[in-house]
């Protein structure tokens, strides 16, 4: 009888988009997680430190990683989140370096997965950067790579790229195709952070229509699946939108509140901070 991979529930949540869930497992299973796999156990902490919100953490962690591990797999995951660490302090230089060694160095040994992740990632920060005819052009990589792997999770976040894609275009009846096929990936396989992201996309698109009450309720939708989740973009994206949105509705002093807290809750973070 083979033994039990300490790291299956810790996998699951991870997948889960569970992330507070997650890190607490990563706690209470840590000794048997360095035994069996030092290398695999140090990227998971790295991991859920960045999805956390704990920076620098997550930071020396893939910095580690990449002087002492010789799995590709490691080593490409330590780029993306040291890619998307320097990205969230808009320094988009540095992150691309960080994309472009994990995007162009990964080999047969780095899962399907992990790739997709990357292009995703990568995407998730590029997409709204580079101009439209570009990112439409380079959105054929990602899809392949996302496709090849059969993940419903990254079908949804892929879906979700395309959405802000089009609504970035003006096209809104395409964006909310997309965003609905999305949403029914995500009721079928759900995901509290794509869930979080998912509401405040919805918001954003009901702000393009004008509907600034449904707007407020569907960043009330994304607080509740981010605070699940705990991924620390969407619980402060949620704040930010809800300030933006009371703001527009004329409730001067819930608008004020809001964005006080958000100011608050995203100094640490840069390309929060002036969403402001």
């Amino acid at each position: 009888m083979y033994p039990k991979d300490p790291f299956v529930t810790l996998d699951s949540l991870t997948s889960a988009g569970r992330f507070k869930d997650a890190q607490a497992e990563l706690l209470l299973g840590r000794s048997e997680m360095q035994r069996t796999d030092l290398s695999r156990y140090s990227l998971a902490s790295a991991e859920l430190s960045y999805y956390l919100g704990d920076l620098q953490a997550a930071a020396r962690g893939s910095d580690k990683l990449l002087k002492e591990t010789n799995s590709s797999t490691a080593k490409a995951s330590a780029h993306r989140i040291l890619g998307e660490i320097v990205a969230n302090q808009l320094d988009f230089e540095t992150s691309l370096s960080h994309f472009s060694f994990a995007r162009s160095n990964v080999d047969r040994d780095v899962p399907l997965a992990v790739r997709a992740s990357i292009e995703l990632s990568y995407w998730g920060w590029f997409s709204g950067i580079v101009p439209l005819e570009n990112a439409e052009s380079g959105f054929a990589a990602v899809r392949r790579t996302v496709l090849a792997s059969g993940r419903p999770a990254q079908f949804s976040e892929l879906r979700l790229c395309t959405a802000r894609i089009e609504a970035r275009k003006g096209n809104l009846l395409e964006a909310e195709r997309h965003w609905s096929v999305a949403r029914r990936l995500l009721e079928q396989s759900p995901n509290a952070k794509l869930e979080s992201q998912l509401w405040l996309d919805a918001c954003m698109i009901r702000l393009l229509h004008g509907d600034l009450r449904t707007a407020l309720e569907h960043v009330e939708q994304a607080s509740e699946h981010a605070a699940r989740s705990g991924y620390f973009r969407t619980l402060i994206g949620a704040q930010i939108d809800r300030a933006h949105v009371l703001y527009a509705i004329g409730d001067l002093v819930a608008a004020k509140s809001a964005a006080q807290a958000s100011v608050e809750a995203s100094k640490p973070y840069r390309q929060l901070y002036v969403r402001h």
